[in-house]
């Protein structure tokens, strides 16, 4: 089982060109990790790892000369997080510990709560009898659904004022997944990185989100540009869009608000006013 690793015993410190001490964290894979920021475009900037020995050394020999100007020694931030809860200046996010899904998804900036029910909520469905089985999805799908996923285990993966990362282990029948709930402190994006060990034969995955937003249509991103599809078919050509084809980002939005779901690779969605889901 991973462990969070406590920030307070890093040994090394990082400064840019101006000497200020910059915040820094180990990752749950041992890698040092630190914000670079105001890169110059077409540029570069340097920064300084220093071990703290060197570092105390240098500010004890600096002290005996009545020397001030480098900053005093100080140990990286420790934060005691002990809910489920992954939390910056932009979002506030609540993961359900009995189930490993989202249940809440708050927009600080705007005061805006975006889910209503689950989101990152793996549903399962029977999917069979289609001609061409591999390509095609049965119309009537919803019709046959499994039970979700169970839960293995939740876990704090990073703590801290960088990054913080939650990690949940589920299963299906013979199959297993791991997912990565990642929030960065400068980010209002929440992150969920997967890695699935598919073992079923006839069996349709999709990820729901249940939003607290009404939309009339979900613009897709596709190739060479966007379009937009409706939410609530009317015609027979509309009615035949419950599976559409999106590649990088779908988005959900009214003339008040909106919420965005990216993805690097997987094209099958499917929407309602109030949803959206990733096949």
């Amino acid at each position: 089982m991973s462990e969070v690793i406590d920030e307070t015993i890093i040994p090394y410190s990082i400064f840019d060109e101006e000497g200020n001490r910059l915040k820094i964290k180990i990752s749950h894979d041992g890698k040092l990790l630190f914000l670079a920021e105001n890169i110059p475009s077409i540029g570069y900037k340097s920064f300084y790892l220093v071990h703290n020995n060197a570092l105390t050394n240098s500010l004890n020999s600096l002290s005996e000369n009545n020397d001030n100007s480098l900053p005093k020694k100080a140990l990286p931030e420790k934060e005691n997080i002990s809910e489920f809860i992954l939390e910056n200046e932009y979002v506030k996010v609540i993961v359900d510990e009995k189930t490993g899904n989202l249940i809440s998804v708050y927009d600080k900036i705007n005061e805006q709560e975006i889910l209503q029910g689950y989101g990152n909520e793996l549903q399962l469905f029977e999917d069979k009898g289609q001609y061409w089985d591999a390509w095609n999805i049965n119309p009537n799908y919803e019709e046959y659904r499994l039970e979700n996923p169970s839960l293995i285990s939740i876990q704090w993966l990073e703590k801290g004022s960088l990054r913080q990362i939650i990690r949940i282990k589920k299963t299906f029948n013979r199959s297993h997944f791991r997912q990565d709930y990642i929030l960065n402190f400068n980010s209002p994006i929440l992150t969920i990185k997967n890695k699935v060990n598919w073992q079923e034969d006839y069996t349709l995955l999709k990820v729901n989100f249940s939003l607290n937003i009404e939309s009339d249509f979900v613009t897709y991103d596709i190739a060479c540009g966007n379009i937009q599809r409706t939410t609530k078919p009317k015609t027979e050509a509309e009615k035949a869009q419950w599976e559409v084809n999106g590649h990088y980002w779908a988005d959900s939005s009214n003339h008040n608000y909106g919420v965005s779901l990216l993805n690097d690779c997987k094209y099958g969605y499917d929407s309602k006013s109030n949803q959206l889901r990733l096949s």
